[in-house]
């Protein structure tokens, strides 16, 4: 029991021993100048750890354990009620072993071992290391040395150098508990302190040891159990029990239970499930070697090297929450997730841009313009000043440390402040804090009472912005909540959709998603203005309302006489103008009237008797042609065997007509004269990808990447964004060409399968090309998009090396399939080979590796195991991680 008032010291040294002539007591980590073992701070310096204590002031009792004179053994204090259980106060202690980091000039040997390590301040006595003298006396003038720095990275929660004031705590206590060398035998708190990780040290879901705990015991880092009874790898809040996660790295793959986490020296953190298949690892480091981890208490995890420089910390890689002390750099993002439970990536972001601006945006809005032309960002924090844009715009989003607020940190300097708390009684001493852009949109900053007693609930102390139903229509139809319904917003400030009346939601469980129609009416496809309605509670506008009603009828009324007016003119003039067509014309029409319906004689005349042939396919010819006196366009006549199949054809034209996106190719017209087929494309002045790729100077590196994005992109609105999903089945170079910019344009939907909203696979017989075709053709099962997907797996590859993927010449045994090649040079760590070191892509290698991952992913001969396109481009984009992948065969390496 600790008495009323006190002050002093508890030092922690060893290698002692009385000198049986003088009686003299006398330690190797230091005498403190009295030559007996009470020690005098005023006499002498001491390189041994020591607690510190300070009781009675004020009704506080102020304590911590100090390594500024020196270390040699680890110390921990903890503050304990009378009944012998752990208050929530900090505890203060420098749990790791600093004699085994210590610099060889602090060392301080015992037959050659280590016993201690001194502080700077004690070998040098120089004045900034010891914070002497008036040019030095301050916290302002006085800053850690390098030595000072490697204590107070071993130990976050001791006292490491002069004016460390964060590191001294307070409690109010009758009890406090002083353990030297504390062991992971000792209490929760103690076994944790310093949240010090060993190589070695693992984690099992479900089993044993489930979670790595901060000095404090705030924060764990470990397997977070779900609701399904999967596992997450998480960062979490240990004493609130809902809604405590504030970083995770599995989102999109949560594991089983056996699944296992493992700290090693060259890749970090590694999970990997019950069957030992590496899920996700940390990073690759080829600048040093990993010695130890570190969960802090302020919620980051690191790893370090063995001179403690971080080389890979959680706070870097953002997912949908900051922590007080966490800030992001200039286009860094975070991503809400999915749903309460469901950690993928949702649809809403928080965007730094590089001109310091942040942004809240749906996904994949945002462009790296100034804030004036982000239409669709809902919100905006107009940092930008139109006077000194240049000189003075934001660098950093940083949460303040008080947990209070959070503001942009700019050049000069000065704070702008995006959000903050009204409750200034707030603080980190008595509540926990976090921001998140949640699933709805909604960006908010909360606390919570560290004293459970006070309240067991996040409070909501602000929003951004404070009225997300105002903006819940954008200008490309997308929107907070689902198609076909209403935004109200709750009294959180957070938005609650509903169906209108008569529609109900296409999930139940998502009630942000999509409404139908209860009844069998046609399925509404593309978003109108009267798509998602807001609800406003002005009584102004409700009394309004039957007279909107009544104008927007009348309205609808007159709007459908004038198009049965328009249609009936338009019908007979179409009949009058039919009889003209010459009697071999199709009498079938696709209906679209901005395509133009050339006749057989009007295409040997744009391409002159088809005189300049541009290449040819397994079913066509390309020629090239002109129309309209100057625009340039690719001819395209299908041969007899095509040509016999006018379902077929129709097929081709519908796939066609329900598509427009910048990275397909553009249709002008088509010919259906007689049993010619014919279609009239845009042409594209760069030719195909294969003849750009396939030569001996290698296109630019940023060409290719950019290329491939735009791929990407093209099939991910094939198989997402058009209302038929479409699957092309032939992705391939020559089926893929570059216009004057060398953006890439998908081609050739000869061989493109339709499927209806409902469906997910079609069966169909065996399409394709060699070396491109998925495994999936060759087998019963039903074929999905995921075909497109293992063909655009080999063409990145491709990309990636500029090599075909099948070389029957120059290339050796091992070399001659490029996916094969490019697994086993993955696998052995020699990328080099694969890019054959082209000079270009040094610097790239991380990328590369990446890239190489990706395809990987998408060849994998499971469909099953492959990403969707959407997820394929995040992962391009670095939106989200990419996990190791896993062999791509079913049963083994075929070399």
């Amino acid at each position: 029991m600790s008495p009323t008032t006190w002050s002093g010291h508890f030092w922690g040294r060893t290698v002692c021993k009385t000198d049986s002539a003088t009686e003299n007591f006398s330690c190797v980590t230091g005498d403190c100048g009295t030559g007996k073992v009470e020690c005098d701070i005023n006499k002498g310096m001491s390189p041994a750890t020591r607690a510190e204590f300070r009781l009675g002031d004020d009704g506080l009792d102020f304590y911590t354990v100090n390594v500024v004179e020196g270390f040699n053994i680890p110390i921990a204090v903890t503050p304990m009620s009378a009944s012998g259980e752990n208050l929530n106060c900090s505890s203060a202690g420098c749990p790791a072993n600093i004699n085994t980091m210590c610099p060889t000039e602090l060392k301080v040997m015992e037959n050659e071992d280590v016993v201690a390590c001194q502080g700077a301040c004690s070998t040098d006595n120089l004045e900034n290391f010891c914070c002497l003298k008036s040019n030095f006396s301050t916290s302002e003038t006085c800053d850690p040395s390098s030595y000072a720095l490697t204590f107070k990275t071993a130990c976050p929660h001791a006292y490491s150098y002069p004016h460390n004031k964060e590191n001294t705590f307070s409690c109010s206590s009758k009890l406090y508990k002083i353990i030297f060398c504390p062991a992971s035998s000792d209490d929760d708190s103690m076994g944790s302190l310093g949240g010090s990780v060993s190589l070695g040290d693992s984690l099992t879901a479900g089993n044993g040891t489930t979670r790595w705990l901060s000095p404090s015991g705030d924060f764990a880092f470990g397997f977070y159990q779900l609701p399904n009874q999967l596992f997450l790898l998480a960062i979490w809040y240990v004493k609130i029990q809902t809604d405590s996660i504030i970083w995770y790295a599995n989102g999109d793959n949560p594991v089983p239970k056996g699944s296992t986490l493992v700290l090693n020296d060259s890749h970090g953190l590694m999970l990997t499930n019950p069957q030992g298949l590496e899920l996700w690892r940390s990073s690759y480091f080829s600048l040093g070697r990993i010695s130890r981890g570190l969960m802090k208490d302020d919620g980051n995890f690191l790893l370090l090297d063995q001179n403690y420089v971080v080389l890979w910390q959680s706070f870097n890689h953002f997912t949908d929450t900051l922590v007080p002390g966490q800030e992001m750099n200039s286009n860094n993002y975070l991503y809400s997730r999915q749903g309460e439970f469901n950690f993928s990536h949702g649809k809403f972001e928080l965007h730094l841009q590089k001109n310091g601006d942040v942004l809240l945006n749906l996904i994949n809005l945002h462009t790296n313009t100034n804030h004036d032309t982000q239409p669709d960002a809902y919100y905006d924090s107009g940092i930008v000043d139109p006077e000194n844009q240049s000189s003075n715009f934001g660098t950093k989003f940083i949460f303040d440390k008080s947990g209070l607020f959070l503001y942009i940190l700019k050049t000069k300097g000065t704070k702008f402040k995006i959000i903050t708390n009204p409750n200034t009684t707030v603080s980190n001493g008595g509540f926990y804090s976090k921001a998140t852009i949640n699933y709805d949109g909604v960006f908010t900053l909360s606390y919570h009472p560290k004293d459970l007693r006070n309240g067991q609930r996040w409070i909501v102390a602000k929003t951004i912005p404070e009225n997300i139903c105002l903006n819940s229509t954008f200008n490309n139809g997308q929107s907070i909540c689902g198609l076909n319904s209403n935004c109200t917003l709750r009294d959180d400030q957070r938005p609650m959709c509903t169906c209108l009346e008569g529609y109900s939601l296409i999930d139940s469980n998502n009630m942000y998603g999509d409404c139908i129609p209860n009844s069998q009416m046609k399925k509404i496809d593309s978003p109108s203005p009267l798509s998602n309605l807001k609800e406003d509670h002005d009584d102004k506008t409700k009394k309004r309302k039957g007279h909107d009603t009544l104008i927007i009828l009348i309205s609808i009324l007159l709007g459908i006489s004038v198009i049965i007016i328009v249609g009936l003119v338009c019908t007979i003039c179409f009949g009058h103008n039919r009889k003209k067509i010459r009697s071999g014309a199709t009498k079938k029409s696709v209906g679209d009237k901005n395509l133009r319906i050339f006749t057989f004689k009007e295409i040997l005349e744009i391409t002159n008797n088809f005189n300049e042939e541009l290449g040819r396919g397994s079913c066509s010819v390309v020629y090239k042609g002109t129309i309209d006196v100057d625009i340039s366009v690719a001819v395209k006549k299908l041969d007899k065997l095509f040509q016999d199949s006018d379902k077929e054809f129709q097929t081709e034209m519908n796939v066609i007509l329900e598509t427009h996106h910048r990275n397909l190719v553009r249709l002008h017209g088509y010919c259906s004269d007689d049993q010619h087929r014919i279609l009239v494309y845009e042409l594209m002045s760069n030719g195909t990808l294969a003849s750009f790729l396939f030569t001996p100077l290698k296109p630019s590196w940023n060409q290719r990447v950019q290329i491939a994005t735009g791929i990407a992109r093209g099939l991910i609105y094939l198989h997402e964004d058009c209302c038929t999903q479409i699957i092309h089945c032939d992705i391939k170079p020559q089926n893929i060409l570059l216009d004057d910019d060398y953006n890439a344009k998908i081609s050739d939907f000869g061989l493109a399968k339709l499927l209806l909203i409902n469906q997910s696979h079609t069966k169909t017989g065996i399409r394709g090309t060699k070396g491109y075709v998925a495994p999936d053709w060759f087998r019963s099962a039903p074929i999905s998009a995921k075909v497109d997907v293992y063909s655009f797996g080999v063409l990145f590859l491709e990309i990636i090396c500029c090599r075909k993927n099948v070389e029957h010449e120059n290339a050796s045994e091992e070399k001659r399939i490029l996916t094969d090649w490019a697994y086993d040079c993955y696998k052995a760590n020699n990328l080099d080979l694969l890019l054959e070191n082209e000079c270009e892509v040094v610097n790239e290698m991380s990328r590369v590796e990446k890239f190489v991952m990706i395809a990987i992913w998408c060849t994998q001969e499971d469909p099953s195991l492959r990403p969707t396109m959407k997820k394929v481009l995040q992962m391009l984009e670095e939106i989200v991680e990419v996990a190791i992948p896993p062999s791509p065969y079913l049963y083994g390496s075929f070399s």
